[in-house]
């Protein structure tokens, strides 16, 4: 067992099935394939992973590369050039990336191939060692929902656009709304005067429409663009892989309980799915800290991008248990987001008995909050209009 999460679990049996609701159990894997059948056999998921009528928009969106290929090959290269002189067609993804199956996607590839690499490796560092290979598999839903298949050949992680789109357009949120927050306190400015500055910031508006769009369709692709200053870009690029780092970390400790105990679908003994999703989270948390330590990612290592990720997740659904009149669902399997956002600062406190990891984690989610809280508030002023013209 890892020194770093010993504290966190010391009185619970050594322990796996996702950050979001359960898709593992949906997805029953089979052994031992070779690489013709994995393929087909990914596909197969793929197609089980659509959502009904969103075909029309992945078969537009796969035009959209082959028309666009050249230019995305051509930017790529002028930002490896950028960086050094040595650049090669045989290196340029958009020019050698093939479809694996009718699903594929380069972008899921650029994107979450590196995080999926760093996140293993710091799960081996932490001594949580998978043995069998992660596929990683472009998932075509929309939502942002990634699905883990474990198996006794290869595990596949199913992630894409959906999630990607989620975190990256609420990093763009958070950035704002912290970078406004740090200007008006480096001004002297009192707490309720950095509430009232947020407030006031374009970002909430385009918030109010962004948690608009996410009630109406459980997606974020194709909300659209989502202005941003140049300058909070760095930042903002450091909060979505903390993100997506946890997310797939998450996703890594049930492979890893699954080779453990393969004979109870990677529940031990004595725990509950519920506290099987805690202790995922934990290890998420752990690799995501040990990933922002190699790079240097102090939001990753401070673990700001699993908070602001599962407030994220908490905001959109009060607003559409809200607006839709809908009771919070309780899950069996799952605890709540509130639940899971109280055990990550249980999880800070005990790895950083200082208490400066959860000094900067309180810090961070009092600016999300002000941010929801002017959400809600402008939400629910257009509602009470929309009751009040009925």
């Amino acid at each position: 067992m890892s020194v770093f999460l010993g504290p966190y679990i010391k009185e619970r049996p050594e322990p796996s099935v996702s950050i979001f609701p359960v898709r593992h159990n949906q997805l029953q894997s089979e052994p031992t394939l070779d690489e013709h059948e994995r393929l087909r056999y990914i596909e197969y998921f793929q197609k089980k992973l659509l959502r009904e009528g969103t075909e029309h928009f992945l078969s537009e969106q796969k035009q959209w590369f082959q028309l666009n290929r050249s230019r995305l090959a051509a930017e790529y290269d002028a930002i490896v050039k950028s960086r050094s002189d040595d650049v090669s067609a045989l290196d340029n993804p958009f020019l050698t990336h093939q479809d694996q199956t009718e699903y594929d996607s380069v972008f899921t590839r650029l994107i979450f191939e590196p995080i999926l690499s760093k996140a293993h490796q710091a799960s081996s560092k932490l001594g949580y060692l998978i043995r069998r290979p992660v596929v990683l598999a472009n998932a075509p839903s929309v939502e942002p929902t990634p699905a883990g298949v474990p198996s006794t050949d290869s595990h596949i992680l199913f992630i894409g656009q959906g999630t990607f789109s989620f975190c990256n357009y609420w990093a763009k949120v958070f950035t704002a709304a912290i970078y406004t927050a740090g200007t008006i306190s480096k001004q002297g400015g009192s707490k309720d005067s950095v509430a009232a500055a947020i407030g006031t910031d374009p970002v909430i508006l385009q918030t109010v429409r962004l948690v608009l769009r996410y009630v109406r369709s459980e997606s974020l692709i194709g909300f659209g663009k989502f202005k941003e200053k140049q300058h909070l870009q760095p930042f903002r690029v450091l909060l979505v892989t903390a993100m997506e780092t946890f997310i797939v970390g998450h996703e890594l400790a049930h492979f890893f309980l699954h080779e453990k105990y393969p004979e109870l679908n990677g529940v031990p003994p004595g725990m509950t799915p519920r506290e099987v999703e805690l202790l995922c989270d934990a290890l998420g948390f752990a690799i995501c800290a040990v990933v922002g330590e190699t790079d240097k990612n102090e939001v990753s290592r401070h673990l700001i991008g699993p908070l602001l990720l599962l407030y994220a997740l908490k905001l959109t659904e009060d607003v559409q248990n809200t607006l839709l009149d809908l009771r919070p669902q309780i899950s069996d399997t799952h605890p709540g987001l509130s639940e899971r956002i109280q055990s990550l600062f249980m999880f800070a406190k005990t790895t950083d008995p200082t208490g400066s990891l959860s000094s900067s984690m309180e810090e961070a989610l009092g600016y999300a909050v002000t941010v929801g809280a002017h959400v809600k508030t402008i939400l629910m002023s257009i509602q009470d209009e929309s009751i009040s013209d009925a």
